[in-house]
């Protein structure tokens, strides 16, 4: 697979977790 793909594919989990984590008011403020 593409690195820039899997790059942007890790990027968008990341901003998906922090999303989640920030719903049930866990983890960082970003």
């Amino acid at each position: 697979m593409n690195s820039i793909i899997m790059r942007t594919f890790i990027r968008i989990r990341l901003k998906n977790n922090i999303r989640n984590t920030n719903k049930k008011g866990i983890g960082p403020d970003t």
